[in-house]
């Protein structure tokens, strides 16, 4: 269903089979919408800010009637240029056109001619490649951005190169050229050009081709009949399928290209198939190395696909029956035909029709229609019926009104255009996008309506299966243990490579040979191939970090992570990722010493803050990284070593930006410079990067907890608050002295008083300089402003003793925080101590005044305090330290327990093999806010039964402390009557409060 901006010029080209079988309306589109004349060798004019939609089925042809009959018209008196999404599709044009491939340095493609008709770009250096061509001559570019859906899809992922293609085009536009927009995509339609230019907000034209049916009318282009969707109880049991149904023709078997995004997890079932006879491949963007040798890639499976448009199904032995894919080939990869060909036409034609394309949904966000029929439509050959997997949960069965894609679109752009109201900048295509992920989450609801929709956006049958009930891994079957010889042997070749340094570093930077492979990665894929790309990460951040070639340490740390995973195939990914996160902190030890980094990261944030050149940043770091002196045995005189280890810095860099550590980092660090440069110093920046463990999310927003951390622009919200509040303005309400005509906050008292003549001040200002209102209540923002200082700088807190009453009688207790007295900006966060406000004590409020002037949003305070005074002497304490409410000596007095309930997580801390602290939640309770129990009951949690037999155990152990909270907390839920906690939020939260 075809999406676009019905309010610009349309022009059609109609076609029974192909876009090139009719060259008419290409020459009419040509000279009317585009202004090319086809017949005159003088140059044609300039067409200022002129870009264009071009939309067709996929499979109609697109890069073929551009091939074969656009850019041979237009080449004479223009620049052609074509930009491909990926290598593959690069790769593949050269081979079946004549154009000029361009790609990256590792992409080795031939067949290049000097005749060539146009230039083929893949998107990375399409910006380098127009940068080439003079002022005069970019009028004369015909730009054409193929798989353009991508410029909104890929938006999260590709954001560097998606952005050099952005300025490219704009850079073509406004220069006179022409920029095309050329995408098959079913759903979500570029709405408006993707560069968000202010002086082109629409398309010149729309470009429509439509495929003409034998009955006159348009139809939509299908080379399957047939959308099986099958759900699973466990999507990990496909395989076991697979081996039952590859091969299997005579009874609805077949040959099956399927979509996983686990490449792990395809490599694994690539053996379990094998296992059990089946031939299959996996093929990824880790494995398509080429080879200069023999001018092929060494994965076979692939170099089919890419120098022949063919792929390799058959019978057994005599081609694959499953070949595992990632996205590499969703984007403009042609499959055009099988390998093998059977001399019975009969047999030839069923082969064809039982080849399968089978798109795996691992979660709900996978789910979107936009990438599964990019998918289906890669083999072009007349087949049966593809298949969508998906787990049985992601359908809900609910009842829900019947709403289509428009809906969700008309909804979003209607709150877009009150924003644009009020200052702020309507995209277009990112609201296309997002009504897209909400439409395909909306499909979800029950099985009737995924079908209705799925049917009418497909524009196939579409049939759902009965749910899959068999939850077999393919872990369960066979032996998936490394035994200590592999993992000896593992450690023998990483010792051994360090002493080839040309090898070593090429491993590392995950080159290869001429010959297309890499001996350190061959022998250790013959362990298992799943783990190559880990280790030589793992390498490349050990060994760029510390400079040593000394494999001792590394070795010892890869052997403890195998331990934690206790020899599992299926574990120690996760237990190598955590060791990759000790590495990737490395580099804050570094950053802190090196000023030059701190330079070009500041660079990195603030001069590209648009994500422009970030590539040619991180080649400027890890020059300077590669000119240390500090580095110890890292001096390589040998041209080809020097320029290897280069690389190895580079791809160095690559892994520690793309870390998710580093990305939080990088967003604090951007946030708090774009709004107040002297909020974190760097020291106090990269001691965070350095102390952080577990995943990190930004410090800031977690520590001050404002807008709950959920707003996308919440580290911005809170950088902006922090900012006006060391303004003069709110210094004059605080007090602040003056010192040589500069503020100096020293010594200057925050308190409640002058907080909250802070209150209405900051509203205002937040509302009149940055639209935004603050929707929280005066006590909240009270304790906001408190703590905004005292994580800005050091303080000292004034503690005041007060009386409560504790099992029957009074006893003294510290009362949180009202008021605190500054020091120094803060500079480290060893400094840093959490701190506790509410600016009220609830006991001593109720003495001084009527319950009546407490302020609303105080009462409930007030009153749960009463209620706890009072049921405080029914607690007992038994010989474990357990404390508990009689419940029974309650109800003999006619007593209620009148508190309000909690849950509180018991939580034992112990160190890994890092020596870093570690916590796991082992049991729950249901409590009051002081943690007593509600009910002499213990919730212990299944994997603790052994350690804990009782929960007297529990209370005696003395590593165990209480995390209590609300119990409608997101971080506890049930599922099927059983209590399961968010332990990686509960970490952070403490985190939060160390």
């Amino acid at each position: 269903m075809k999406r676009f901006n019905t309010q610009i010029i349309e022009y059609k080209i109609k076609y029974s089979k192909h876009i090139s079988d009719n060259p008419r309306d290409i020459n009419r589109v040509l000279e009317e919408a585009l202004r090319i004349s086809i017949l005159s060798d003088v140059p044609d004019n300039e067409m200022k800010d002129a870009e264009f939609l071009m939309t067709a089925d996929c499979s109609a042809g697109k890069t073929y009637a551009f091939a074969k009959d656009i850019f041979v018209k237009t080449h004479k008196n223009h620049i052609n240029i074509l930009a491909s999404p990926n290598v593959a599709q690069v790769s593949q044009n050269s081979k079946k056109y004549n154009f000029k491939a361009v790609a990256g340095r590792n992409a080795v493609i031939s067949q290049n001619n000097d005749d060539y008709i146009a230039l083929n770009v893949i998107y990375d250096k399409l910006l380098s490649e127009i940068n080439k061509i003079t002022p005069d001559e970019l009028k004369d570019v015909i730009l054409v951005v193929d798989e353009a859906h991508q410029m909104v899809d890929a938006a999260n992922y590709r954001k560097e190169a998606l952005s050099d293609v952005k300025t490219a085009c704009r850079k073509v536009a406004h220069a006179g050229g022409r920029v095309i927009y050329l995408t098959g995509t079913p759903m979500s339609i570029l709405m408006s050009p993707p560069d968000d230019n202010p002086y082109c907000e629409n398309y010149t034209a729309h470009i429509n081709c439509v495929k003409i049916g034998t009955n006159g009318k348009e139809e939509t282009l299908r080379n399957y009949k047939r959308c099986d969707i099958v759900p699973y109880s466990n999507v990990r049991h496909l395989p076991y399928r697979l081996a039952e149904l590859a091969d299997n023709v005579e009874n609805d078997g077949g040959y099956y290209l399927i979509h996983n995004n686990d490449k792990t997890y395809n490599l694994h079932a690539v053996r379990f198939l094998e296992r059990m006879g089946i031939s299959a491949a996996a093929i990824s963007s880790d494995d398509i190395n080429y080879s200069k040798v023999e001018e092929i890639y060494t994965n076979n499976a692939y170099n089919d696909i890419i120098k022949d448009g063919k792929i390799n199904f058959g019978p057994i032995g005599l081609g694959y029956q499953v070949i595992f894919t990632t996205s590499l080939l969703n984007n403009g990869t042609s499959i055009d035909e099988l390998v093998y060909k059977d001399e019975d036409p009969i047999l030839n034609d069923k082969i064809h029709s039982a080849v399968k394309c089978v798109y795996v949904c691992n979660k709900k966000e996978e789910f979107n229609l936009n990438d599964i029929e990019q998918f289906f439509v890669r083999i072009r050959f007349n087949h049966s019926s593809n298949v969508i997997v998906l787990p049985e949960e992601l359908i809900r069965e609910e009842d829900v009104e019947r709403k289509s894609f428009d809906d969700f679109y008309r909804a979003l752009d209607f709150g877009a255009k009150n924003n644009k109201a009020r200052g702020r900048h309507r995209i277009p295509n990112l609201i296309t996008k997002r009504a897209n992920e909400e439409y395909c989450k909306y499909l979800l609801s029950n099985k009737e309506i995924l079908k209705e929709k799925v049917r009418e956006e497909l524009d196939v049958d579409v049939n759902i299966c009965n749910t899959i009930i068999d939850s077999a891994d393919i872990y369960e079957n066979g032996n998936w243990i490394y035994s200590m010889e592999e993992v000896s042997q593992l450690c023998n070749i990483i010792d051994s490579a360090s002493t080839d340094k040309e090898s070593f570093y090429k491993f590392i930077a995950w080159n290869v040979d001429i010959d297309g492979t890499n001996k350190i990665r061959e022998k250790i894929k013959e362990i298992d191939p799943a783990i190559a790309k880990q280790i030589s990460r793992l390498l490349l951040l050990y060994h760029m970090g510390t400079g040593a070639f000394d494999m001792s340490v590394f070795e010892e740390n890869l052997k403890k992570a195998f331990e934690i995973a206790d020899m599992e195939y299926k574990k120690v990914g996760d237990s190598l990722k955590e060791l990759e996160k000790t590495y990737v902190k490395g580099f804050f030890s570094m950053a802190k010493a090196n000023k030059a980094i701190s330079s070009i990261i500041r660079d990195f944030v603030v001069i590209n803050e648009n994500a422009y050149g970030k590539a040619d940043i991180r080649k400027t770091i890890s020059k300077i990284v590669y000119g240390c002196e500090n580095k110890t045995n890292t001096n390589v005189k040998n041209n080809d070593l020097k320029q290897l280890r280069e690389e190895a810095a580079y791809r160095y860099y690559q892994a520690i930006f793309s870390s998710r550590l580093f990305n939080n980092w990088i967003t604090m660090f951007g946030s708090t410079l774009k709004q107040s440069g002297k909020m974190i110093s760097w020291d106090r920046l990269c001691s965070i990067g350095e102390t952080f463990t577990g995943e990190m999310i930004c410090e800031l927003t977690n520590y001050i907890r404002v807008f709950n951390g959920r707003n996308e622009d919440s580290i911005y919200r809170i950088c902006q608050i922090a900012a006006e509040l060391k303004s003069d303005g709110f210094a004059q309400i605080f007090d602040v002295k003056m010192a040589n005509g500069i503020y100096n906050w020293k010594n200057t008292l925050i308190d409640y008083n002058k907080c909250s003549l802070a209150v209405p001040k900051l509203r205002e200002i937040m509302r009149n300089k940055y639209h935004y209102d603050i929707k929280k209540s005066d006590d909240y923002i009270r304790r906001m402003i408190l703590r905004l200082y005292g994580y800005m700088f050091t303080y000292r807190i004034e503690h005041v003793t007060a009386n409560v009453l504790k099992n029957g009688g009074l006893s003294g207790y510290v009362k949180d925080s009202t008021a605190i007295y500054l020091f120094n900006e803060r500079k480290s966060i060893n400094s840093f101590e959490p701190i506790m406000l509410t600016f009220f004590d609830a006991s001593n409020y109720k003495k001084k005044q009527l319950f009546d002037n407490i302020p609303t949003d105080l009462k409930n305070n007030v009153i749960e305090f009463d209620q706890r005074t009072s049921c405080n002497k029914y607690i007992k304490t038994d010989n474990s330290g357990k404390r508990f409410y009689d419940i029974e000596q309650m109800r003999v007095e006619n007593k209620n327990l009148d508190v309000d309930e909690y849950y509180t997580i018991y939580i034992a801390e112990s160190r890994n093999m890092y020596n870093h602290s570690i916590t796991e939640c082992v049991a729950l309770a249901k409590t009051d806010l002081n943690g007593v129990l509600i009910e002499d009951k213990v919730c212990l949690l299944d994997k603790f039964y052994s350690d804990f037999k009782n929960s007297d155990d529990l209370f005696k152990a003395g590593n165990i402390r209480e995390f209590i909270v609300p119990t409608d907390s997101e971080l506890i839920f049930k599922k099927n009557n059983e209590f399961i906690v968010n332990e990686a939020a509960i970490n952070e939260e403490l985190l939060r409060i160390e």
